[in-house]
């Protein structure tokens, strides 16, 4: 007998083989294979047929090229596998899923619901009661004839000249509250940094691709009622450690469809239940508390949001066009400004906006209140934002399973958005963040000129249809 002597490339490509195994996936007809082939070795083993020396698992593992620990799974499962149908093509059981399968997909298409592999295995489950992967699910779907695909929109208006400017000045900024450049230093931030945004989700959330014939029509999926979520995460140095969380009270979400409680004596307006679509007061009213509670945990920090017009409430109106004469005259008798009483309502615009100050957002005073910096991201630049990848991935999680109601989406999004994402996933998203930030900030490095972009209102005040997106209090 010739024997076999480990050695260090060995030890590596046993490593290396495991690894593929994680990554693997058997089919049906592979694991019944191998638990086929472990009862002919174990019953040759207790005639005496051969003499399998060691653990058995380990010597089973050897012949069909699979970890032990894998087998041990394959022998508890092995009677739901022995109990499972034949799954290959041309067999009964996939004929008659075709013949619902094919129309299944045409209908939710032709009603605008995107369809998964994951969704359509658990319709075929409640529908004819055949329960299969979403492997085999994706198979049958391409043996019909379907492709998995989504369309790509992109926005092209954050390659105009006054936004890259903008963008590379913000990416600069906040490099500069990094505490180096190398190894874990890049990722430290000297202030503690918070992350805040706000969105939706439907109950009838589905993924945007869908299985579907190539070039065939569908029509846009029906939204159902919708949640809004809002929060902000924070990452932050503690004990020398690089730590990301939720900012404690500010994950809330609530049905706009529902009307408010009445107010009572013992309960103050702002804490009362939130109601109604996301605008300027409840943004504010749950900023307050945010800015709160982050300013008792963490400290002053960097605050970073997006320049919507829930967030950019001013703190004062000025003048504009759309205001009548009389209006523009008490503006004008408010600041004590003396003008021709038959001025005009042009000549009164004028002297109004001579009189104008440096504006001010709601916002940036109730962060100011509590040592808070904001800074306002660039316009059409999600991915600057780490939240955007924390919502996507809370939606990913929603959209892999169907909810009959809101009660039912509600508990999802709980989940998804305290279980599913978690340090690691705020971490991850803002790792990517910082390479993109790298990567934009060098735009501009041959410039001298374009370096001292200064970040004021004129400077943005087209980028955004109905809001400045350039205000940068720091």
């Amino acid at each position: 007998m010739r024997l076999h002597m480990s050695t260090k490339s060995d030890t590596n490509a046993t490593r290396a083989s495991k690894k593929r195994e994680r990554r693997e996936q058997l089919s049906v007809g592979e694991k019944q294979l191998i638990l086929q082939v472990h009862r002919t070795l174990k019953r040759w083993q207790e005639e005496g047929v051969i003499n399998l020396r060691g653990r058995f698992l380990d010597r089973i593992g050897e012949v069909v090229g699979r970890h032990a620990g894998h087998i041990h799974r394959l022998l508890k499962a092995g009677d739901d596998l022995e109990r499972r149908p034949s799954l290959t093509a041309g067999s009964s059981l996939m004929t008659s899923a075709s013949t619902w399968l094919a129309p299944r997909l045409r209908h939710n298409l032709s009603i605008g619901q995107p369809s998964s592999s994951r969704i359509l295995a658990l319709e075929m489950k409640d529908a004819l009661g055949i329960d299969v992967s979403d492997r085999t699910v994706r198979r049958w779907c391409r043996a019909l004839g379907f492709r998995f695909y989504k369309v790509k929109n992109q926005h092209f208006a954050k390659e105009k000249e006054h936004i890259v400017k903008y963008r590379t000045k913000y990416c600069k900024l906040k490099q500069g509250n990094r505490r180096g450049s190398t190894g874990n230093d890049r990722e430290r931030p000297v202030r503690p940094e918070i992350y805040l945004d706000e969105t939706y989700c439907h109950v009838n959330h589905r993924s945007a691709s869908t299985w579907a014939e190539p070039n065939g029509k569908y029509a846009l999926p029906s939204k159902g009622s919708k949640f809004i979520i809002v929060g902000a995460g924070a990452v932050f140095v503690r004990n020398r450690k690089l730590r990301a969380e939720w900012v404690p009270g500010s994950l809330r979400m609530w049905d706009p469809a529902v009307k408010p409680k009445k107010q009572t004596d013992d309960l103050p307006p702002f804490l009362e239940d939130y109601h109604g679509n996301m605008n300027a007061a409840n943004f504010e009213r749950w900023f307050q508390l945010m800015c709160e509670s982050a300013s008792n945990v963490y400290g002053p920090s960097n605050i970073y949001m997006d320049s919507c017009s829930s967030h950019k409430r001013l703190a004062e109106a000025f003048p504009t066009a759309a205001w009548k004469k009389a209006e523009l005259q008490d503006w004008l008798k408010s600041k004590d400004v003396v003008f021709d009483p038959r001025c005009t309502k042009p000549t009164l615009l004028s002297i109004c906006k001579d009189q104008q100050q440096e504006r001010q957002f709601v916002t940036c005073k109730i962060a100011e209140e509590f040592g808070h910096k904001v800074y306002w991201t660039p316009p059409y630049h999600p991915e600057l934002q780490p939240i955007e990848t924390i919502w996507a991935v809370a939606k990913n999680k929603i959209a892999q399973s169907i909810h009959a109601n809101k009660k039912e989406l509600e508990e999802a999004l709980h989940q998804a958005l305290t279980v599913t994402v978690s340090e690691h996933t705020w971490l991850g998203a803002r790792r990517r963040v910082l390479a993109q930030e790298d990567e934009y900030s060098k735009a501009l490095d041959d410039d001298d000129d374009e370096q001292n972009v200064p970040l004021s209102s004129e400077e943005e005040s087209d980028s955004d249809s109905s809001n400045d997106e350039a205000d940068a209090d720091d």
